[in-house]
């Protein structure tokens, strides 16, 4: 279980831009331009030419031969090698993804303030309470600490939004485990160190298993990207 994560450190040039999209397919070419703002349409690019470029060494593929798929709700497998998994996110500066044997989900926030009373909309009632009975940055921090590891529940499971974030559950302890009807779930969530400024979480299904993180910076991964 392997975290890849590009530290956006540099300005991508339009001509750059343009021949990174050019190295995806139409399709993808297609969902990166959706998004409006220009740092969004970067990060998405950026995570897409990651995974081309984690799954080119691991199957011995082209870059652009790799064969992505999405499944009913939108989440993105390997259309023939269905027995990798991985899933992408991004937020501010970083670009991050996940790869295991098994379905995994990642997620990445920036801390920046917020308006707490999201809580009593998007997580449990013991979630809510737990937040309300802190202050300041402690509060805020538990706040993206529940956030993010719901989130990377929800993408290890491949139903998107179709899962809302207040049908479970998470315990903030050593082991973070995820309740549904009072159930414990099977699943291995992780907060991992990445940034002060950032919280970043996973979920797998390699119970007892440590992530590990490989961080690398853009230029460097854009001159891997293009020898």
């Amino acid at each position: 279980m392997l975290i890849d994560a590009i530290q956006i450190n540099s300005y991508i040039s339009n001509d750059c831009y343009s021949k990174c999209l050019n190295m995806l397919p139409q399709n993808e070419r297609i969902y990166v331009q959706k998004y409006i703002r220009r740092d969004d349409r970067v990060r998405r690019l950026i995570g897409m030419l990651l995974i081309r470029k984690i799954a080119s060494k691991k199957f011995q593929t082209p870059m652009y031969d790799i064969e992505i798929s999405r499944n009913i709700y939108g989440k993105p497998y390997f259309k023939t090698n269905l027995d990798t998994h991985f899933n992408i996110s991004h937020s501010g500066m970083w670009v991050v993804c996940i790869t295991s044997d098994k379905p995994v989900g990642i997620d990445i926030e920036q801390i920046t303030p917020i308006d707490i009373s999201m809580a009593d909309r998007f997580f449990t009632s013991s979630e809510s309470s737990l937040l309300h009975s802190l202050t300041g940055n402690d509060q805020l921090k538990r706040f993206y600490e529940l956030w993010t590891l719901k989130e990377s529940y929800v993408k290890a499971q491949g139903k998107g939004l179709h899962i809302r974030l207040n049908s479970f559950s998470v315990e903030l302890n050593q082991t973070h485990n995820v309740y549904i009807n009072a159930k414990r779930q099977p699943v291995n969530l992780q907060l991992i160190d990445i940034h002060d400024r950032y919280v970043l979480a996973t979920c797998a299904y390699e119970i007892g298993k440590q992530p590990k993180l490989r961080i690398n910076i853009l230029p460097n991964f854009l001159e891997e990207v293009f020898s």
